[in-house]
C-alpha cells in the first residue's frame, strides 16, 4: 500500500503521509522493500511528515540489506 500512496497506483491518491505511514509498519514488521522506500522517504523527507534524516535513511537501508535485498545490497555499496 506504502507504493501505492507513493505513486498513486490502484487507485489511490497519492498521499505522502500515507505511504510512510504503510511502509512504516512495513518496516517494523521486517518487510526489505517497505525498509529501502522508507529509507527513501527519509533521505528526502517530506514536507509536513518527516524531516529529512541522513542517519535514519542509512539505518533502514542497512535493515534491508542485512535481508538481502539486492537495492540495498547495492545502495549500502
Amino acid at each position: 500500500m506504502g507504493n501505492c500512496y507513493e505513486y498513486g497506483k490502484l487507485g489511490c491518491k497519492p498521499s505522502p503521509r500515507e505511504s510512510i505511514r504503510y511502509y512504516t509498519a512495513g518496516a517494523h514488521n521486517n518487510d526489505p522493500e517497505a525498509q529501502f522506500a522508507l529509507a527513501g522517504w527519509y533521505l528526502t523527507g517530506a514536507a509536513d511528515v518527516i524531516d529529512q534524516n541522513d542517519d535514519e535513511s542509512y539505518y533502514w537501508v542497512e535493515k534491508a540489506a542485512q535481508q538481502e535485498l539486492p537495492r540495498a545490497e547495492y545502495a549500502m555499496g
